[in-house]
């Protein structure tokens, strides 16, 4: 049986648990060491129980956590290549891998693909055994076909769906914030995420979680709304489930 377990989304910090018999793996470690540990605990598990930690980039909101959880875990802590000349002060415990690749996590195949974000080194990953694979993709910038061709067979995806565009400029942040946001390095919008999860529907993934939202540019109401409205424009199989990723641990876990 496979779990899981979104910890954190959002601009505040990024974690998600995936859980097998044999590998307990937690996909960035945003927020702090806390609401990790309380998550785990959720699921009769410990800090020392984790087994591998996968990076996706080196913004603090994906790693504010590794300083203090990395003296209480021994998991094998993965980045790529590229993004390992900005991981400062976790050097020594970091395992890299080339774009593409796959690492065996204790019988899960992990695999990255890249993301367009102004991280460098940038990467999303497709976890499973070719069956039940999830897909994580967050800090998208916009959805390539390197990102489609990744997570096309999917049962499940984790996928950002970053802002409401009208929000976002009508909102208070400064101008080069929401230039950022909106670039083709930033975040995608309710739209760009709907547009994708209707493609990837028609395909096999059954499940999505919609996940990174802004606090101050998007809700949950208008995530799920888009996404929805768009699933049933394109007439989609009514047994496609959409979830929103809360920006604290209150999600139960998903079983594939």
């Amino acid at each position: 049986m496979t779990k899981i377990l979104p910890v954190a989304s959002g601009s505040s910090g990024n974690a998600l648990l995936y859980m097998t018999e044999n590998a307990k793996i937690l996909i960035d470690a945003g927020s702090n060491t806390k609401t990790i540990k309380k998550a785990l605990e959720t699921q009769g598990l410990s800090l020392a129980d984790l087994t591998h930690i996968f990076i996706t980039h080196t913004h603090n909101d994906h790693i504010a956590a590794l300083n203090v959880m990395l003296k209480h875990t021994p998991a094998k802590l993965y980045i790529s290549e590229n993004a390992y000349t900005e991981f400062y002060g976790y050097k020594d415990r970091a395992l890299t891998f080339a774009y593409g690749e796959t690492v065996d996590a204790n019988g899960i195949a992990v695999k990255n693909f890249r993301t367009s974000h102004d991280s460098f080194g940038s990467v999303g990953y497709v976890l499973g055994d070719g069956k039940y694979d999830f897909g994580y993709c967050t800090d998208l910038g916009y959805v390539t076909e390197e990102v489609v061709k990744a997570v096309g067979d999917c049962h499940t995806l984790y996928i950002e769906s970053n802002h409401d565009v009208e929000m976002l400029k009508r909102g208070p942040y400064p101008y080069f914030l929401k230039e950022r946001i909106l670039s083709m390095t930033g975040h995608i919008s309710n739209k760009e995420c709907a547009d994708l999860v209707v493609h990837l529907a028609k395909r096999r993934t059954r499940n999505f979680i919609l996940a990174h939202l802004s606090e101050q540019n998007n809700t949950p109401a208008k995530a799920l709304l888009e996404t929805e409205n768009a699933l049933f424009k394109a007439g989609a199989d009514e047994s496609i489930r959409v979830l929103v990723a809360q920006k604290k641990n209150t999600n139960p876990p998903i079983i594939l």
